[in-house]
């Protein structure tokens, strides 16, 4: 007797072994894809894979082939894709640059393209890279895929990490001489700022009657000082003291007179700068502060430079801010806001206006302001209550 089975019975096991098999046959692909056993790493996000270089798995010499005219329109100078590239003696130098045994390589790159060019006179056989967008062969110095005329390779030596540099003759930033500039005795103080026996500069800006042989800089804080005036940048403080100034923010810094705030040096009431000093940072990457003078506990908060005054008591954080607004193009402090931290909110916030700026409606920044700060204060009342148990 012959048991009767339906189609879909029969055709069920087959359909399901084929299915598997294509399955198996597809992990296999993707694993020898994701794995490519032909490619040859080359660094700095090259490879080679047969007789091709690719950069991040497109091909280097195709890539920027549809748009490469608007790269030169940008630089305005004609541009050559690299073509016939020798895969065999491809070296990736840098991030920047290449090389095969026949030519020299820079790489252009701005989000979702890359161009790789060819340097044009570039010796492929002494070619090498000094740092970042500098680089030199036996007869050229190059800034990006520019040569520098007149640059003498031999003696050329890095004066500031990616940007400057020199030979026996100038000093350069990037691709431009500083006029002037000393090489001999041209040296990085830190930051932007660099002197020579003469001059200080900020870049390839001379700041005016800055004493060289004085002139100090601030870690990784924007100030240089020769003792007697002080710089932001390459702005003139006019009306800080040199010789009592210390910074700890951007826009947050002291002399003898006074604690000064925001990108404009706002000079803050009720801070005695004798006594003013940084305790600790605290939140992202540390930036905020947490700081004191001989009354009372302040905090900077990075962002938008708000700086506040706390007064910790047992379950309450007094808090008082200055805020500031632009007046006649001019930044001033207009008002204050105050209010309580407890345990479990802010409350009693209250704007406070100065009597010339009475007509400003400032209440709802005023408000704003504290009550964006609020987490941040918190966690500097914590860090008030460890320093005080820790005494």
């Amino acid at each position: 007797m012959i048991n009767k089975v339906n189609n879909n019975q029969l055709e069920w096991p087959r359909f399901a072994k084929a299915t598997c098999f294509l399955l198996a046959v597809f992990g296999v692909l993707a694993i020898l894809k994701g794995c490519n056993l032909n490619e040859d790493t080359k660094g700095f996000g090259y490879s080679k894979i047969g007789n091709v270089i690719y950069f991040e798995g497109k091909r280097i010499d195709r890539s920027g082939r549809g748009n490469i005219d608007q790269l030169e329109r940008l630089l305005d100078r004609e541009l050559v894709l690299c073509s016939g590239v020798d895969a065999d003696t491809f070296s990736a130098l840098s991030e920047e640059y290449s090389k095969d045994r026949n030519n020299v390589y820079y790489k252009w790159i701005s989000p979702g393209n890359f161009w790789v060019v060819r340097i044009p006179d570039a010796d492929a056989s002494s070619f090498s890279v000094v740092d970042f967008n500098i680089a030199k062969d036996a007869n050229h110095v190059w800034y990006a895929d520019e040569k520098i005329l007149g640059a003498d390779p031999e003696s050329l030596a890095l004066v500031g990490p990616k940007f400057v540099w020199k030979d026996k003759d100038r000093v350069f930033y990037q691709a431009i001489p500083i006029p002037n500039a000393d090489p001999k005795t041209f040296i990085h103080l830190g930051q932007g700022y660099y002197s020579d026996e003469d001059r200080v500069y900020w870049c390839t800006t001379i700041l005016k009657g800055a004493l060289s042989k004085d002139f100090k800089t601030f870690g990784e804080l924007p100030f240089g000082s020769d003792g007697q005036k002080v710089w932001k940048a390459s702005d003139s403080l006019i009306e800080i003291d040199g010789g009592s100034f210390e910074p700890f923010a951007p826009n947050l810094y002291k002399d003898k007179n006074g604690v000064y705030l925001g990108k404009y040096g706002i000079k803050v009431p009720a801070i005695d700068p004798l006594t003013f000093q940084q305790l600790t940072g605290f939140g992202s990457n540390n930036l905020a502060l947490l700081l004191k003078d001989k009354n009372d506990f302040w905090v900077y908060e990075p962002t938008y430079g708000d700086l506040c005054r706390i007064r910790p008591s047992k379950n309450t954080l007094h808090l008082k801010m200055p805020i500031l607004k632009t007046i006649g193009g001019k930044r001033e402090i207009v008002g204050y806001v105050a209010g309580h931290l407890t345990n479990f909110d802010l409350i009693d916030v209250t704007v406070t206006k100065l009597a010339e700026h009475s007509d400003l409606d400032i209440e709802k920044v005023g408000v704003n302001q504290l009550q964006s700060n609020e987490e941040l204060l918190a966690q500097a009342w914590k860090k008030i209550n460890k320093t005080m148990g820790d005494r």
